[in-house]
């Protein structure tokens, strides 16, 4: 469906600048357009590299087990059932914490090594969908990939979103979670 709209935005965007005689700016502007993707695509690569070692750096470390054991109430209550000494728990808590840092895409391998796990869980489904809500929510105490990028990008304060990603992110999870447990009281799911 996405690939029709775009097409049709692309061929409606061309037919405009042919009429009102703008094809050579509607030209510029793709060719700056393709030149701003790559800039960014090396810029993201370096940033994911970057979180990605950092998190294995993390999870050989004593940090790690730090920090998952302050996390452990939290997660424990989330995913209550699950055996804390379980190899999923343990991505689990290092998927979570990937998240609160605001790693972006190196909480994603994280993410799926825990999947691989709790499918071989009892409850493994039910699981699975918490851990892919809290995901998608993104709950993030630093975020550090957006601040990254704006800073990249030029800006004067990169830091003065994190108030509003915090109000985001508590409500997103808050109504992720919310919806689960109503669902689940329905039997939805």
């Amino acid at each position: 469906m996405m690939n029709y709209i775009w097409s049709f935005m692309i061929i409606l965007s061309l037919i405009y600048s042919i009429i009102f005689n703008k094809l050579d700016i509607a030209t510029n502007a793709m060719f700056d357009g393709a030149n701003d993707a790559v800039d960014l695509t090396i810029l993201m690569f370096g940033l994911i590299t970057l979180w990605n070692g950092i998190m294995n750096i993390l999870s050989n470390t004593s940090i790690m087990h730090w920090i998952s054991k302050l996390i452990t109430p939290i997660i424990s209550k989330i995913f209550s059932g699950l055996d804390k000494n379980s190899k999923a728990y343990n991505y689990i808590c290092l998927n979570f914490t990937a998240n609160l840092l605001g790693l972006g895409n190196a909480s994603t391998p994280l993410g799926l090594s825990a999947v691989k796990e709790l499918e071989k869980e009892i409850d493994g489904k039910k699981h699975i969908l918490k851990l892919i809500l809290i995901n998608t929510a993104a709950l993030q105490l630093i975020p550090s990939t957006v601040i990254g990028l704006r800073s990249m990008l030029g800006s004067e304060n990169p830091n003065s979103i994190i108030l509003h990603i915090w109000i985001c992110s508590l409500i997103s999870i808050t109504t992720a979670l919310f919806s689960y447990n109503l669902l689940l009281r329905r039997k939805k799911l």
